[in-house]
């Protein structure tokens, strides 16, 4: 029986977009695109038994890694209609054209308060070409 609070993963789609909020700091998000459907792997053999014998399944999703932007959830460029404060574990984002907004915002840098630009994750995963467009 699949939880409730689970039921939305298995509702994203090639091409939808993923938003982490609070991390990997507080106040910080980390949005990708998605580039297939959730999903899990054959699993490996394990010592212990679980539910499903002794096999332990992977879950994934599979992402871009090119369309990785991390930001600060109150930088001047996100939209205030793209709600970044969250109430739920998973909640959708209801206003998608503006968050496509904010991600163009931020892309270009079209407000500056924020002279440092995208920074964390990107700098941790030098062996990725990202391309802020």
């Amino acid at each position: 029986m699949i939880e409730l609070r689970l039921l939305s993963l298995l509702q994203i789609k090639n091409g939808a977009w993923i938003v982490h909020v609070n991390s990997p700091y507080y106040g910080h998000c980390i949005a990708v695109q998605a580039t297939g459907e959730y999903g899990f792997d054959a699993g490996i053999s394990v010592s212990w038994q679980t539910e499903m014998g002794s096999l332990d399944f992977n879950n994934y999703i599979p992402v871009n890694p090119a369309t990785i932007v991390e930001f600060e959830r109150n930088d001047p460029n996100v939209l205030p209609s793209f709600n970044l404060s969250p109430r739920r574990r998973i909640q959708r984002v209801l206003a998608a054209s503006d968050f496509l907004e904010s991600l163009d915002n931020l892309r270009s840098g079209k407000n500056t308060a924020y002279a440092e630009g995208l920074r964390g994750l990107a700098d941790k995963l030098p062996s990725l070409q990202f391309t802020y467009i």
